[in-house]
Formats: C-alpha cells, structure tokens, sequence
C-alpha cells in the first residue's frame, strides 16, 4: 500500500530533531519493514516491539514520540491512523526494530452539503458542492427523487462539486446524495426549485382574433406553460373578468350582447420567475344587425310614422330600406338609403315618416339594413292598414247668394208678364 506522503514528513521530522540520522535513511528503512495493520474505527489494539531490545526503546507515532516497548490505543480514531515506528538507541546507534501503517476503517459520510442557490431557471447552471469522507472511499450518488434519475457516482473523498442545470420545469426538486461503504451509509437532501417565466405552451394553437355576432358566446382558452404555476387575471378595457384556472390553464366566457363587447381581451400571467401578457380581439365585421320596428303611429290615408331601433352596425355606415309584400305574396322593394340617424351601436331609437301610402290599403312591410359588408337579415314584419281617405262635406250657402238667387228669380218672372200682356 502506498503511505500518504504526510505521514512520512511527520516521521522525518522526528528523527531529524533527534538528530540521528538522514530522513532519506528512514524513509526507505520505513518502506522496507513497514507492516500493515487494518482496524475499525472504535476498536481497541497494542503495538509490539521486540522485547528483547536493548537500551531506549521509543516509538514515533503520528502523535508524537513514545517510550516503552508496546503502545496501546483505546477505542481507535481515524485520526489515529499512520506510520509508527519502533526503534532503540542503545548509546551507540539507533535501530528501527519494527514499523507499522495503522490503517482505520470508518463508515461513509458526507460532511458538508451545499447548492450554490436554492431556486433556478430551467437551463441555469449551479453546482452542489461536498465533501465527503470515509475508508475505504466510499461510493457516492447523485438522484433525483421523484424518478432516481442519475446525475453522479464515483468513488470520490474529500471536497468536490457537482456541476448541474435542469432542462424541465419543476416546482421544486429533491435530490438524494448517497455515499456508502462497507462500514455505513450516509443520505443528505437538497431541494432546488427550477422556475420559469410563465408564456404559451406551443402544444397548442392560439386563435387570437374572433369575429363573433351579437347573440354569440365565445369560450377564450390560454394554456401556458412554466413554474411555480401562475396567477391569471383577464381584463376588459377596466372591466375585470371573471375567469376559470387549472393549474396551467385558464378560460374566461364571454357573451356578447352589445358593441361594447367587442375590442380587447386581455389575460395576464404572473409567477415568481416572470411575467406574461396576451391579447384577444373581437373584430367587429361583417354585415349589420337586424333593425327591430317598434311601433307605428300617427296612421294616415298617406302616410305613417314607424318608430324602429336600428341594429350594430360593425363600425361601417349603414342606410336602411324597405320591401312591402305584394298581392302574391311576393317582395319589392319601396324605399331605399334611408339614413341613420343614431350611433350605429343598436340603441338608439329613430322615427321615420313613410308617406305616399294609398288610403284604405293593407300594407306588410320589411325593413333592411345595408353596408358595404352586406345586407342584415329582415326586421320584424310591419303589419297595419292606412286609414280612409275622408269625402268633401257640403256646405251652406250665405246670404248673398240666397238675394241673389231672389233676385234673379223676380226679374225672370217679370219679364214673362210683360210678355204676355204684350202678346
């Protein structure tokens, strides 16, 4: 067995203090009658030397220098581990009688642990740093503890590090380090928790813009990916939305019910590692909602007014027409590019005034809204009759007239007597 080279230099030391002669000497006398002595760590053993010597028989021990021809140690350290050498002196010359190498046995330990940080970002590097301790050398491993995927094992004392980073993200990770031999088993831990900013999980795709109509519900779903998991918040303009989380997933329902429904839709993710945003929008397009007719009033022989709500317009101009239902029951139209005269959003109200209407007509009309995108679907059916034309009323003649009349009648009639009277 080859001797630790301290050992050797404390041997040295001795001798030349005592001024006998060359450390070279007793370095090879050592090698030449070394004996090799294997004991546990706790067991008790006596070193002999021949007890015949004469003179000043000493020993030199890795602590210090002993007389007497045996040494005995109680209950063995590794500490006490080493060379010992008996040797007498007889006032003419020294002799090495018998040299030992005290070889403790001592279980596996790990004396120190440590991470270089406790919390990383999957792809960073850190290492864990040991040392470890224990003869024979012990045989050391590095695990995970939720699959016992291996990182390290050799046989390897004293203080070394281990170089690591994490591809995957975990909230947090255990890992084992086992050092073992013959004698004992040492097991120590350290949590690492590998963290990532929260983003999309490419597994799945993203729709960002939707086109819903009014009356539509749209279900918004994020999957996400990252750890520890995130807190969400999904906004509206100020608004903030009620929203559902699992884990990694979060979904909010929207109904659309108006124009202010439409715009953006934001959902915010937060963790101890980062933050993320996306965005949604409901693009208002495509043709515009159907108008509702209200009521008709003010019913005449040649006209009426209809008080009617026209529809969203999806942020495009919008004029309005009619069709009326004809004797076969077929459709014309009999107005067109009738303005808008509200906002566009569905909820202001707008009379209009349809004159030229025959009296005493029966009258089933449809309304229509137009844009560039397109034609709504029909309003409600409007159903009345215009009211009948009224007949001129006689009127009495005035006094004029009736001495007028009077006075006609006289002079007729006094123009036939006189010719009478003449015939």
């Amino acid at each position: 067995m080859k001797m630790p080279d301290w050992w050797i230099t404390v041997v040295c030391v001795s001798h030349i203090y005592m001024n006998i002669f060359t450390c070279e000497g007793l370095y090879v006398g050592v090698l030449e009658n070394l004996e090799n002595v294997r004991k546990e760590e706790g067991q008790n053993i006596t070193l002999f030397c021949n007890e015949t010597a004469q003179g000043d028989v000493k020993w030199t021990t890795p602590d210090g220098t002993k007389d007497g021809h045996e040494v005995n140690i109680h209950s063995i350290k590794r500490v006490d581990a080493g060379i010992y050498v008996c040797y007498n002196n007889n006032g003419t010359n020294i002799k090495d009688i018998v040299s030992y190498y005290i070889d403790v046995l001592y279980p596996a330990s790990i004396d120190f642990l440590n991470a270089s940080t406790s919390v990383v970002l999957v792809n960073e590097e850190y290492t864990f740093q040991l040392n470890v301790d224990g003869n024979p050398p012990p045989f050391t491993t590095l695990k995970l503890a939720a699959n016992e995927k291996l990182y390290f094992n050799g046989t390897q004392t004293g203080k070394f590090t281990i170089d690591m980073h994490n591809r995957e993200c975990t909230e947090t990770q255990e890992y084992i380090f086992t050092s073992e031999n013959k004698y004992g088993k040492d097991v120590k831990t350290q949590n690492i928790s590998v963290i990532e900013s929260p983003k999309s999980d490419p597994e799945y795709s993203f729709n960002s813009t939707y086109t819903p109509r009014i009356g539509d519900t749209i279900t918004l779903v994020f999957h996400s990916i990252g750890c520890p998991f995130p807190s969400f918040k999904w906004s509206h303009g100020d608004e903030i939305l009620k929203h559902s989380d699992d884990k990694m997933t979060t979904s909010v329902t929207i109904p659309v019910t108006g124009y202010m429904d439409f715009g953006y839709y934001t959902v915010e993710m937060e963790n101890s590692a980062g933050q993320y945003v996306s965005n949604y929008e409901f693009l208002a397009t495509g043709p515009p909602d159907p108008l509702e007719i209200l009521k008709v009033e003010d019913v005449k022989y040649f006209s009426a007014s209809i008080v009617f709500r026209p529809g969203f317009n999806y942020g495009e101009s919008q004029t309005f027409s009619i069709k009326q239902q004809t004797n076969d029951g077929s459709w014309t139209t009999i107005k067109e590019n009738i303005a808008d005269e509200t906002d566009g959003k569905g909820k202001g109200e707008q009379i209009y005034t349809l004159d030229e209407l025959s009296a005493s007509t029966s009258y089933k009309l449809q309304w229509f809204a137009v844009t560039s995108r397109g034609y709504s679907a029909g309003s409600n059916i409007l159903d009345f009759t215009s009211a009948d034309e009224p007949r001129p009323t006689p009127q009495p003649p005035n006094s004029a007239s009736v001495i007028k009349s009077s006075f006609q009648s006289f002079i007729l009639c006094f123009v036939a007597t006189l010719l009478y009277v003449v015939v």
